[in-house]
């Protein structure tokens, strides 16, 4: 994370396959214990909105050309 912040990019951590998980609770909230002030993702592959919430992040110019 802190290489990401030296670079001038924003970090954000993915949680992927929550569809997998008992408890996306407790771990989206170990993730924010460790990943302070960072935003936090959950995405699944199953559903066809599982990955909407990556989305905003995903932009021409900010994370492809």
């Amino acid at each position: 994370m802190a290489i990401a912040w030296d670079s001038m990019a924003v970090p954000v951590v993915v949680l992927t396959k929550s569809d997998l998980c008992d408890d996306v609770t407790s771990r989206v909230l170990e993730a924010q214990n460790v990943a302070f002030g960072i935003d936090i993702i959950v995405t699944t592959s199953i559903s066809a909105g599982g990955y909407e919430g990556i989305k905003s992040y995903i932009t021409k110019g900010k994370t492809f050309e």
